[in-house]
């Protein structure tokens, strides 16, 4: 066919989809471009940081000069109508004395797109499918936390939130909760 990802076909392992240097490049930071053996291209989005920011859902989001984009529709909609903003855009103006943000059963699975929260104090995302708090770990002004009943597996963005004084991840998928003894705010 004519798809670029087609010229570069002798280089490809065969099944599955492979890494490619050319051919399915999009330009897009935020999505990894790789190529099926029979020549289509997909456009991954990826969570690396990109040019004024980082990726999230497959777009860079610029904290400063938005406008702001989630991975998960269900967290854009829950931040979106705590800035008082449902089904419009959001900007960094609109977000910046955000302190409290309430996703509880939201059906949130990816928490992408926080980073630009810094404002944020208290955060409950309970009873939801959130795997991964990464994207908490720059939020260091926060100071309760509630995501019980998750599928959370471990605690490292917790590692800089010096001034967490309540946590409650009970009911996930914890291995190992060491690191919750260097949080020495939380009662």
């Amino acid at each position: 066919g004519g798809d670029a990802c087609a010229e570069d076909v002798g280089e490809r392992e065969s099944g599955g989809w492979v890494d490619m240097d050319k051919g399915c490049e999009d330009g897009n930071p935020c999505t990894d471009d790789l190529c099926q053996p029979l020549g289509e291209c997909a456009h991954v989005p990826n969570e690396l940081p990109c040019p004024g920011g980082f990726c999230a859902g497959g777009e860079c989001n610029d904290c400063e000069s938005g406008p702001l984009y989630f991975a998960d529709s269900h967290l854009e909609a829950a931040v979106a109508m705590a800035a008082g903003k449902p089904g419009e855009p959001l900007f960094s103006e609109d977000i910046e004395a955000m302190f409290e943000l309430d996703a509880t059963q939201q059906q949130v699975g990816d928490l992408g797109g926080m980073e630009c929260l810094g404002s944020l104090v208290q955060f409950r995302a309970g009873k939801n499918s959130i795997v991964d708090m990464g994207p908490l770990a720059p939020l260091t002004a926060l100071e309760y936390i509630k995501v019980e009943e998750n599928q959370i597996g471990d605690l490292e963005a917790l590692i800089g939130m010096t001034v967490l004084s309540y946590l409650d991840v009970s009911q996930n998928q914890l291995a190992n909760i060491d690191i919750l003894a260097g949080l020495n705010g939380l009662t």
